[in-house]
């Protein structure tokens, strides 16, 4: 086959593939690609090449795999190509790839084949449900995400893991977890939000982020800010001299048997850069960094407080904010206030994705949130997005004590 009637045929399939009859394969109709755009895309729009163009779409058509549609009294000019949809492999054999209904059924496959897998007892149905859902979108060329339909490999691998996630039973770290779900160290990363949306599907929105299965971004430690003396067994350690937030290992924190400390109020901080502006006000209050979900280590720290003490919880006012909060208070049992978390309306908001619906549904029924908080989450759902939700966003604390911005 010579270069331009090469260029000219994959143009033609590349189109094809765009269209709804090549995306679904649904179209009954024949599929019309205008002739000068064909002409572009193959780079024959002019001189010999487009000569060449013309000829090798007029050879096409003599097979009846297309039909060239011209004005009328004027068979020297192309108006369009028409493709006709049943003749789609025969297309594509010619050009020798993969036709786009191959691709379908083979992506289809995929999702069917997983179906049969042995999801944990109380996942089974969703598992299943899932697969059948997404091998019936894959068929009729329906949208996949998180899945990918032109990373066919890709899509496998997403799967294979969400299904190992399923029933990962161990506390490590991410890159640990990565080389033993993929191989290498970094490609859970690079996966994580597609992963955490395909098991916030499976599971309603119960899990939705990598730590709720015991997979960490960070060491096993918490960072804390404030004046305490820890006492061990043999021993004490007076940190009330520091000036600044110290990081305390899980180990040493299993050793400990209490935290002592002169002020009254403790508070969990969310994300890091708030918790950091936050400490350097030395305002007799005692921080904690919780960075994202409550940690093995923050929770033994909390623990190790005496029960008197007054706790909040300050973070984003998202949906992943307040199920934090809610995870947070389920994991400790302590009664946990929240602090500047509201719904903040914004011009320019981050519309809520599907997992956030998911999840914002399910924080509506949480017996861990207070009403209040669950009007936000309503506000949210009521809205369509996340409205003005990042903690940083209150910007400089405009207030050396408690509670700091009001």
């Amino acid at each position: 086959m010579h270069a331009v009637k090469q260029r000219v045929l994959s143009a033609l399939a590349q189109a094809y593939e765009c269209s709804r009859a090549g995306r679904t394969g649904q179209a009954v109709r024949f599929c019309r690609i205008p002739f000068p755009d064909l002409t572009r895309s193959a780079g024959c729009a002019d001189g010999e090449a487009l000569e060449l163009g013309r000829a090798a779409l007029a050879e096409l058509a003599d097979t009846g795999i297309v039909r060239l549609r011209y004005p009328r009294r004027d068979r020297a000019t192309i108006l369009a190509v028409e493709l006709d949809p049943s003749r789609e492999e025969d297309l594509f054999a010619i050009i020798d790839r993969e036709s786009p209904s191959d691709r379908r059924e083979q992506l289809a496959a995929v999702f069917s084949r997983a179906e049969t897998w042995d999801a944990p007892a109380r996942w089974e149905s969703n598992w299943k449900m899932m697969c059948r859902r997404f091998a019936q979108a894959a068929q009729t060329g329906r949208a996949l995400a998180p899945f990918s339909r032109v990373e066919a490999n890709y899509t496998v691998e997403l799967l294979r893991v969400s299904f190992e996630l399923l029933h990962w039973r161990r506390e490590s770290l991410i890159r640990f977890a990565s080389c033993q779900l993929f191989g290498n160290s970094k490609q859970l990363e690079q996966c994580r939000s597609s992963l955490e949306t395909i098991l916030s599907i499976l599971t309603e929105g119960e899990i939705h982020d990598l730590a709720q299965v015991g997979i960490l971004e960070n060491p096993r430690s918490c960072t804390i800010s404030g004046p305490m003396v820890i006492q061990f067994r043999d021993g004490s350690a007076d940190l009330q001299a520091l000036t600044g937030p110290i990081t305390l290992s899980l180990a040493d924190l299993r050793k400990s048997v209490r935290v002592e400390t002169r002020v009254t109020r403790f508070c969990t901080i969310e994300n890091p850069t708030t918790f950091h502006e936050l400490s350097k006000l030395r305002s007799e209050t005692l921080f904690a960094c919780s960075d994202g979900y409550a940690k093995p280590a923050l929770r033994e720290f909390i623990a190790r407080l005496d029960p008197m003490i007054e706790m909040y919880h300050f973070g984003d006012s998202d949906p992943a904010g307040f199920d934090i909060l809610r995870h947070l208070r389920a994991e400790t049992g302590r009664k946990i206030d929240s602090i500047h978390m509201k719904f903040r309306a914004s011009g320019t908001a981050e519309p809520l994705s599907p997992g956030d619906v998911i999840l914002a549904q399910r924080l509506l029924t949480s017996p861990e949130l207070r009403e209040d908080e669950k009007a936000a989450v309503r506000q949210m759902l009521d809205t369509g997005d996340k409205g003005d939700f990042e903690q940083e966003r209150l910007g400089i604390p405009r207030l050396e004590q408690w509670p700091f911005y009001e």
